[in-house]
């Protein structure tokens, strides 16, 4: 089981969502995934929206994980210049949102994860549940 945590990742931007709800009007580009174990079924779902980057993150399965989105953001190099997690702490059928700010025009990865969040002290993204990645633009 590989585990990415805060010691392997130093440079991860780590964020927990909040039920703050985001702005209506955006068009929304989501990656679907987060199981675990090896089972199909879909735990996650993560959705970036473009217009203030927005993140919208839901746990969709009743297992004692917190639902999280991980995200790159590239250059056009292919150079990574941010990268981070945001995770859905508020269980089951639950959505919690995000807002970030990202430099305009840079490619970006989604990917729809479970892990823990562990109050914030070492949280955990179990990196081989989580959804293939799907691209987009800041």
């Amino acid at each position: 089981m590989l585990v990415a945590t805060n010691a392997s990742a130093a440079t991860a931007e780590i964020d927990l969502a909040t039920a703050s709800p985001m702005p209506e009007g955006n068009s929304q580009v989501c990656a679907e995934g987060g199981w675990y174990t090896g089972a199909d079924s879909h735990r996650t779902t993560a959705c970036f929206m473009k217009t203030g980057d927005w993140w919208v993150i839901t746990d969709t399965q009743s297992d004692g994980y917190s639902a999280v989105a991980l995200w790159q953001v590239t250059d056009g190099h292919g150079d990574v210049v941010r990268q981070g997690r945001v995770y859905n702490t508020a269980g089951w059928g639950e959505t919690r949102y995000k807002n970030k700010n990202y430099p305009e025009g840079y490619d970006i990865s989604i990917r729809a994860c479970v892990g823990h969040w562990n109050g914030g002290d070492s949280p955990t993204v179990f990196t081989e549940g989580c959804s293939a990645p799907v691209y987009t633009t800041t």
